[in-house]
């Protein structure tokens, strides 16, 4: 138990200034949008208030997938360098990511709050559900960066277990994926359609989606598990 809190408080200190880092595109993604606004609509002798749709998502779940990639191989080394085991690392890892989650989260939330009482905004997501509601808005980005930087730990250790042939093949398989689909919509989309049905299915409301991000994140650690068992320590 020690040995677990003692990686926790090691990797906290490692990602706490990705996290402020991840806070400045979240505020930085309010400016653009602000100053493209009033860019776009200067000539207006009169402007309307209307709620701005800022791309928190977007801009912060990119942040989060690298904040995923970056760290974790390096965390990794280091911690196996002091004599911390792979369960141990792996255990500390998991509420690691989620108080960077729940950071992002609560800090867009503050931010959207803080912006509103001068100009309203709102995200993406109150855009596709309009009826989500403060709590569970938290609730459903909390999710997303969870799954987003879990993602980003298990592309990081796929890469690093991997040869150079299953590197490169990891890395053209969305450019086959994409092509996959393009020449399934020529033949008439039987896999987009099945696609695009079960999207509609798992993310139709934000209660499904938010169970759906979470079921997919702890498949990342299921899987991340399996790869880090026996990943060994390398130079590059």
């Amino acid at each position: 138990m020690n040995k677990t809190l003692q990686t926790i408080q090691y990797l906290v200190k490692s990602f706490s200034g990705g996290i402020l880092f991840g806070c400045l595109i979240i505020l930085s993604t309010i400016a653009v949008t602000d100053l493209v606004y009033f860019l776009t609509d200067r000539y207006n002798t009169v402007h309307p208030v209307v709620s701005l749709t800022v791309p928190f998502e977007a801009t912060t779940g990119i942040f989060a997938l690298f904040f995923g990639l970056a760290l974790f191989i390096a965390d990794f080394k280091v911690t196996l360098a002091n004599g911390i085991s792979r369960k141990t690392f792996l255990l500390s890892n998991l509420p690691t990511a989620a108080i960077a989650a729940a950071a992002f989260a609560v800090f867009t939330l503050a931010a959207v709050k803080v912006h509103g009482l001068f100009w309203p905004i709102h995200s993406i997501s109150e855009e596709i559900y309009p009826q989500i509601g403060w709590g569970f808005l938290l609730i459903f980005q909390f999710t997303q960066y969870f799954l987003l930087i879990t993602a980003g730990r298990l592309i990081a250790l796929a890469y690093y277990r991997s040869s150079v042939p299953v590197k490169w093949a990891l890395s053209l398989a969305p450019l086959v994926l994409f092509l996959v689909l393009q020449q399934d919509n020529i033949r008439g989309g039987a896999i987009t359609n099945e696609i695009r049905n079960y999207l509609s299915l798992t993310l139709s409301n934000p209660y499904k989606a938010s169970i759906s991000m979470l079921a997919y994140a702890i498949l990342a650690c299921g899987l991340i598990y399996l790869l880090i068992r026996r990943a060994p320590l390398k130079d590059e």
